[in-house]
């Protein structure tokens, strides 16, 4: 090569100055990293969460730190989120790792959620990990997502709470999940999960009712397994399981709900659930006001008594429908 492409092209600089280019870039990203307005750049993350949300989450870090090495990635610790249908939620620590390609996208759309990875530890007492990625979209003129989650060691008590249930909850699960949806909600998600818990016990207390509170004494499992899918506006439980045949109350389930999601939230409609349940007689005696209602679909089974039914609502609210099922 001639001598005057070798200097066009620095050849001779990078053959002959390799280290010290290399030690300038690492001196550059530590001062980048040193004098990097922090500060700013939280403010920055939580203003736009907000836009992107369309003011439906803010998010608050008590220490946001970014490293560059092996790649772009963003740290935070106590962070604190707020969300228009759930309470504050506390993550010990996140990280995410936001796609750069997308981010250069979604700064040029503001309504585009950029694609990314992120591990979050003390979520629900647990530890979570989840991705956002583009999705193909049955519609040109709606981008969708696709969104994997994974949860490990997550504490029942917490996510009990957080999902407003009337019984409380104690034990721990792992969760994993993969849906497609429209961050809008123009199209309904479509995907499936699974859960499995162990050591699972819901304390006795009182249980609120239509003719008032029922008080329901303590019952524990040594496991708990649901399988569902969302589709078309419905959560369908191909699988629910709670306990073993040889536990105090054993429960199969099956059947679909309805779940339409909104921006603002998931609203709950009617069911059609077919349920298998088996109770030993000393429980059966302590649940006698409970199991009344369903006693005429009674079957003997050995030490055990057998409901066997379905439950049907066409009314969010109104008392179901109980219908007699000859197999479940």
């Amino acid at each position: 090569m001639s001598p005057i492409l070798r200097k066009l092209f620095l050849i001779d600089v990078f053959k002959y100055h390799k280290l010290k280019i290399l030690l300038g870039v690492v001196f550059f990203a530590v001062i980048f990293v040193w004098i990097f307005p922090f500060s700013d750049l939280s403010d920055f993350v939580t203003d736009q969460v907000a836009t992107q949300s369309r003011g439906q989450v803010f998010v608050q870090f008590g220490d946001l730190d970014i490293g560059l090495f092996p790649t772009l990635s963003i740290k935070g610790e106590d962070v604190l989120v707020d969300t228009a249908a759930l309470p504050t939620l506390h993550i010990g620590e996140i990280r995410i790792w936001p796609a750069l390609s997308s981010l250069l996208s979604s700064a040029k759309n503001p309504g585009e959620i950029p694609n990314f990875s992120l591990s979050a530890s003390g979520l629900f007492g647990g530890n979570l990990t989840a991705s956002v990625d583009s999705a193909k979209s049955p519609n040109k003129d709606i981008p969708m997502k696709d969104i994997e989650i994974n949860g490990s060691r997550l504490n029942l008590k917490n996510l009990s709470r957080v999902a407003a249930l009337p019984l409380k909850l104690e034990g721990q699960a792992s969760m994993n999940g993969a849906v497609k949806l429209d961050p809008q909600f123009r199209l309904q998600p479509e995907g499936e999960m699974t859960l499995t818990g162990q050591n699972v016990r819901i304390p006795p207390g009182n249980v609120p009712t239509q003719m008032g509170p029922l008080f329901l004494p303590g019952f524990s499992w040594g496991q708990v397994q649901l399988k569902g899918r969302v589709s078309g506006g419905k959560f369908y439980v191909e699988q629910a399981v709670l306990g073993r045949p040889q536990d105090a109350l054993y429960l199969q389930m099956k059947g679909q709900i309805d779940a339409l999601m909104r921006p603002q939230g998931m609203s709950v409609g009617g069911f059609d659930l077919k349920m298998d349940l088996q109770i030993n007689d000393s429980l059966s005696q302590e649940l006698g006001p409970f199991l009344s209602f369903i006693d005429r679909f009674k079957r003997s089974s050995g030490t055990q008594s057998r409901y066997v039914f379905r439950a049907v609502s066409n009314q969010p609210g109104a008392p179901p429908n109980l219908l007699p099922l000859s197999n479940f």
